[in-house]
């Protein structure tokens, strides 16, 4: 899979298939056998198709759990960043288990991402009310990671935009976000 020579031979859905093994590779290597998989994972994460990355993206935190704060800090981190400037079909795949995978990361590097949130209000498609629907869905995990006024300063920007939003069930899920936010602040 990581020999270019080799992958230009290989049937466009056998990367897919590797994509969505690749955590339950992971899981059967370990994390004591992480170097082994590196160069796969990061190759499978740069493919061309799209739908392989997004596999990748929907499996980021399952191998994040296995490799623990420090290998995920420094190894996929990088990943989910390149998932981020992706395409919103990616991107969907990473934001469904965006919460999940800022546990599994470092505190330090977690509260970096805080201001990076905004990019997933950016979408391609403005139409994918879905994908902002998640979103909202999301951050209602995620404000429990964080100290209550780091969630309001960046997160209560998000959620006063996603309140504006045109469809209902966006709306709808902001609203609770917000109310979580009343929650966390005064408690």
């Amino acid at each position: 899979m990581t020999d270019p020579a080799l992958a230009a031979n290989i049937d466009n859905e056998m990367t897919y298939h590797c994509a969505y093994a690749l955590p339950a590779v992971a899981v059967t290597l370990g994390k004591e056998n992480w170097a082994l998989l590196k160069g796969t994972t990061e190759a499978l994460a740069g493919d061309m198709q799209y739908k392989v990355r997004r596999t990748v993206a929907s499996g980021l935190h399952e191998i994040a759990a296995i490799l623990g704060p420090e290998l995920t800090t420094a190894d996929l981190t990088p990943l989910f960043d390149g998932f981020l400037k992706d395409l919103d079909e990616v991107r969907i795949g990473l934001l469904q288990h965006l919460a999940e995978f800022l546990k599994l990361i470092e505190q330090e590097k977690s509260n970096s991402y805080l201001m990076k949130l905004f990019d997933f209000v950016q979408t391609d498609n403005e139409s994918n009310w879905r994908f902002r629907e998640e979103l909202a869905k999301q951050l209602l995990q995620v404000v429990t990671l964080f100290k209550p006024c780091d969630t309001v300063k960046y997160i209560g920007f998000i959620a006063i935009n996603l309140l504006c939003d045109k469809i209902a069930a966006v709306r709808e899920a902001a609203l609770t976000l917000l109310y979580i936010f009343k929650y966390n602040y005064e408690t």
